[in-house]
């Protein structure tokens, strides 16, 4: 545990990671997102470091509450993927980045929208199969119970080749 920097005492783990005020420090395409150790008298660099991010709504997709009768395909359920930042909390609503590396909000496509594999990502599904997954690809997955997989961004949403960013045409569709 760390302490808050209000001296308020201890916060969770999870406050630890996704506040802003924790010491984010993004990655991109090739370089590692790094995570301060945040006390109340320090902001050291560590000990987390990494290049994958972790679905935001990873732990409550394994309870069948959640999807409440809605068809669950674990093979569509990211869990984690190549990632500029520590967590992923996207809306379908999400546009593309305007080129490769163009990063924006904690938590939107931007940040795993980066093209480190030929045109894709690798992502551990929750049915821990493991593949790439193409750029486009991202808006069709199935992020939680509320994404909608038939988006804007999507070809069920009415997206036409031309909506996307220049440096994304090229690669296939969802």
């Amino acid at each position: 545990m760390g302490y808050d920097d209000s001296g308020r005492g201890e916060v969770g783990a999870w406050h630890r990671f996704s506040c802003e005020a924790a010491g984010l420090v993004l990655g991109d395409k090739f370089k590692a997102w790094k995570i301060a150790t945040h006390t109340i008298t320090t902001l050291e660099p560590g000990p987390l470091v990494g290049s994958y991010g972790v679905n935001y709504f990873g732990p409550s997709l394994l309870d069948p509450r959640v999807w409440r009768g809605r068809k669950l395909d674990r093979s569509a359920v990211p869990v984690f993927l190549d990632r500029a930042d520590f967590y992923v909390q996207t809306k379908a609503t999400d546009a593309p980045p305007e080129y490769d590396g163009h990063l924006t909000s904690p938590g939107d496509m931007k940040r795993s929208c980066i093209d480190r594999h030929n045109g894709g990502v690798s992502s551990l599904f929750l049915d821990w199969s493991v593949r790439k997954v193409g750029l486009k690809e991202l808006w069709t997955l199935h992020w939680s119970p509320w994404f909608d997989r038939r988006g804007p961004w999507t070809k069920a949403g009415g997206v036409q080749p031309e909506d996307w960013p220049a440096w994304m045409r090229g690669f296939p569709d969802d």
